[in-house]
């Protein structure tokens, strides 16, 4: 075993915003942090202010080196060498720990020229921006080992580069579980909603998510409660792709939904007091690897209403599967929005058994000894234990 402490440079591709991945990154960071056998770093590829307080506050050092997938392939080549350079006679680090695909593609292509021993594949996601190519097949080849966080990453793996599924391993995301009744919201008072229920959607409003379909599945939810208290429906994440957040508006308009009937709220900083506001949360998606947003509503024991797909599946398991509505479905979602607004002990009973599957199967620290189980074996040597694990 060697007795120098061991670099670990964990790679999150932006430190600007805070998504699911850069999420489970920063609870690994902290986790690292606090074990006596090892040294960890960040590198980051686009600075900013999102994730940088935490990291301070941890006294991790933080490494900026612009890089962007979509580059020039040029651009991207000659960025990569450069970043070799800075691993190899700055960083030093002794293994390099990226979390998602297409970082884990460009660490997994500097990672014979940066002098580490170690590089792990960790898909965060469910494949997007990988194109499938023989290239990316022979660099995932070559990796000290393949993770990903849903059987939905696995899968895309296996099937697209052939690799044997069972050399692929999986883990379940880290989800906290937080004191819920000392989280107060203020949605209800800030938007003078009352006692409406409140469904809430918490996802980056990308193509890649299915907002679309809830906003048809809403106008038969709104239609079926006419007449009475009828619920309103909050949108939260990031508008980056202003196209697709354009034409679900204009579609929301087209449908006869006015701004008293779905609010869009654009990026939160507490998405929990928007979660623990929430009689129900959707997850309207068409593909995910196990979503965070999902996890972290269960966690607050709060019912899911989401589309039938594999990450959503994985995460609310079997008791939660009779709440998956059939992808692309309006009829399909609304009918189990309706049904789950309609009663409030089967919503109670839903979210009891969902913070139940979070305790068991989706904990931080479960996940963090994962990750420390993997690199120890891979650099052969002992980061010991966190002094609240000692204790």
């Amino acid at each position: 075993m060697s007795k120098r402490p061991a670099k670990l440079l964990v790679v999150i591709g932006t430190i600007a915003h805070m998504g699911g991945a850069e999420r489970q990154a920063l609870y690994l960071v902290e986790h690292l942090a606090s074990l006596p056998g090892c040294r960890v770093e960040v590198l980051t590829f686009e600075d900013g202010a999102a994730l940088r307080p935490a990291l301070d506050a941890l006294g991790v050092p933080i490494h900026v080196h612009p890089y962007y997938f979509l580059w020039p392939r040029a651009r991207r080549t000659m960025a990569l060498l450069k970043l070799a350079r800075l691993l190899k006679f700055k960083i030093k680090p002794d293994a390099l720990l990226p979390f998602v695909g297409i970082h884990s593609k460009a660490m997994a292509q500097v990672w014979p020229l940066s002098g580490a021993r170690f590089c792990w594949w960790n898909q965060q996601d469910e494949g997007r921006d990988l194109h499938g190519t023989a290239e990316e097949g022979r660099i995932l080849r070559k990796v000290s080992c393949v993770n990903s966080n849903s059987e939905a990453g696995r899968d895309f793996l296996a099937g697209t580069y052939g690799l044997p599924p069972a050399s692929i391993l999986v883990y379940n995301n880290g989800t906290p579980v937080p004191d819920a009744p000392n989280i107060s919201g203020a949605w209800r008072t800030k938007l003078d909603l009352g006692q409406r229920t409140i469904v809430s959607m918490v996802a980056n409003i990308t193509s890649f998510k299915d907002h679309a379909t809830l906003i048809d599945a809403w106008v038969t939810v709104r239609q079926h409660f006419s007449g009475r208290a009828s619920p309103v429906l909050l949108l939260a994440g990031h508008l980056r792709e202003q196209s697709t957040v354009a034409k679900l508006k204009l579609q929301a308009f087209d449908s006869g939904l006015s701004n008293d009937d779905i609010h869009f709220l654009g990026p939160l900083n507490d998405v929990p007091e928007l979660i623990a506001e929430s009689d129900i949360v959707v997850h309207s998606s068409l593909t995910e690897g196990c979503p965070n947003a999902v996890c972290e509503a269960m966690a607050l024991a709060k019912a899911v209403v989401a589309t039938d797909i594999p990450g959503c599946r994985q995460a609310l398991g079997e008791v939660g599967a009779r709440w998956l509505a059939e992808p692309r479905n309006p009829e399909s979602l609304a009918a189990k929005i309706i049904q789950l607004l309609e009663d409030e002990s089967l919503r109670t009973r839903q979210g009891q058994d969902n913070l139940e599957r979070i305790k068991a199967d989706f904990s931080i620290a479960g996940m963090n000894r994962y990750f420390q189980d993997l690199i120890e074996k891979g650099l052969g040597v002992s980061l010991g234990q966190a002094a609240m694990d000692r204790a």
